[in-house]
């Protein structure tokens, strides 16, 4: 029991110790996947913003040439280009202030762009006005007094100081991505580590146990063949049950005696292979294994008992059950021994009827001295 115990407390230690790395590597990979996944995310979003800033400064340049092509053609069409890229800039523009609503100074470097590009939005209508209402002459004199180069200036550094931030968060995003990503290959490679050593670790324990098993299998059918040596070389009859009184055990002695060969009896109820009766009046007794697996306590009978084989045969018996249990006390069912007792009965009888042959013998002399003595006396 005590191996027993401690062998599943090496398995239950094993594998506590493997579910615990495994929880713990888990714990450790899924916060690196999820770092990793963020620094993906991050790096992917500045490369959106960045696309974006691009796309402010192709719509805006596309804008300033639809616009200054107006002036100078006055094409229509030319005005269409110019709103189909304003469209477009006012989408982009939107786009980029989500991707960097998380940055204070790109929320506030976006404020200003807004601004400046709105100033030159309401410069390009002015400018529109001018060529329609008043020819071209009138708005290049528009486009001169306007100040397109000092917002187009702005525009640009602010969109070359966007850009800048941007780069720099893409390097420390990517390089952020590139170091959890090497970190992940090597604990990859440490909790594969650390489970084949726990695999084999569990490996030997078992092996060790099973050699341990081998050895107490061997111990065991040695020992259950002593026992069966011994219940053989046993001269009474032997017969054993379980807790249910189930015969589990029976020497040839028993078999003889009983009738019933023994893989036969065995697994029956103890009182179907055992029938007694009392010598006297032939009423049937009961079994006193049932006696003992109630009350736990050893009964003895030697008393005028006759067995009845399961051929029909009567033999005289003395008889005795105790109980069997195992190393804790606990009861694990009951020993019954009974042996034949016929030539202890004939002997009995014989010395009875002697003693009583000599009794009477003594009885006989003595009355003859008791009526010889007058004579002598004569």
């Amino acid at each position: 029991m005590s191996l027993r115990s401690s062998f599943e407390a090496k398995v239950l230690l094993a594998f506590g110790t493997a579910m615990l790395v495994v929880l713990v590597l888990f714990a450790i990979t899924w916060r690196l996947a999820d770092g990793a996944a963020e620094a993906a995310l991050q790096v992917e979003q500045t490369q959106q913003a960045l696309h974006a800033l691009a796309q402010v400064r192709t719509t805006t340049l596309q804008a300033e040439l639809s616009t200054q092509n107006f002036r100078i053609t006055g094409d229509e069409q030319h005005l269409a280009e110019r709103d189909t890229a304003l469209a477009q800039r006012e989408q982009t523009l939107r786009s980029l202030k989500r991707l960097t609503q998380g940055d204070p100074a790109q929320q506030e470097r976006w404020t200003a762009l807004r601004t400046v590009v709105n100033e030159r939005i309401a410069l390009t209508r002015q400018i529109e006005a001018a060529r329609r209402n008043q020819g071209a002459a009138v708005a290049s004199v528009v486009v001169a007094a306007a100040p397109l180069k000092e917002t187009r200036v702005r525009t640009h550094r602010l969109i070359d100081a966007m850009e800048a931030d941007e780069r720099l968060l893409l390097e420390q995003h990517s390089a952020e991505r590139d170091r959890t990503g090497r970190l992940i290959r090597p604990l990859g490679a440490a909790v594969t580590a650390l489970l084949l050593a726990q695999l084999i670790s569990t490996y030997l324990i078992l092996r060790r146990q099973l050699r341990a098993a081998a050895g107490s299998r061997r111990d065991l059918e040695d020992s259950e063949e002593r026992l069966s040596i011994t219940l053989r070389s046993i001269g009474e009859a032997v017969t054993a049950t379980d807790v249910d009184g189930r015969v589990s055990r029976m020497n040839p002695v028993a078999e003889r005696l009983t009738g019933w060969p023994s893989d036969e009896a065995i697994g029956r109820p103890v009182h179907v292979v055992f029938r007694a009766t009392e010598g006297v009046t032939g009423s049937p007794l009961g079994c006193p294994v049932g006696e003992v697996l109630q009350s736990g306590e050893p009964q003895v009978n030697e008393g005028d008992v006759l067995l009845l084989a399961r051929g029909g045969d009567r033999c005289p018996i003395a008889l005795s059950a105790t109980p069997k249990r195992d190393m804790q006390g606990r009861l694990r069912g009951a020993v019954l021994v009974f042996r034949d007792v016929t030539l202890e009965r004939q002997a009995q009888r014989s010395i009875e009827a002697q003693n009583a042959a000599l009794a009477e013998r003594v009885q006989e002399r003595t009355a003859h001295c008791a009526k010889a003595r007058p004579i002598c006396k004569a």
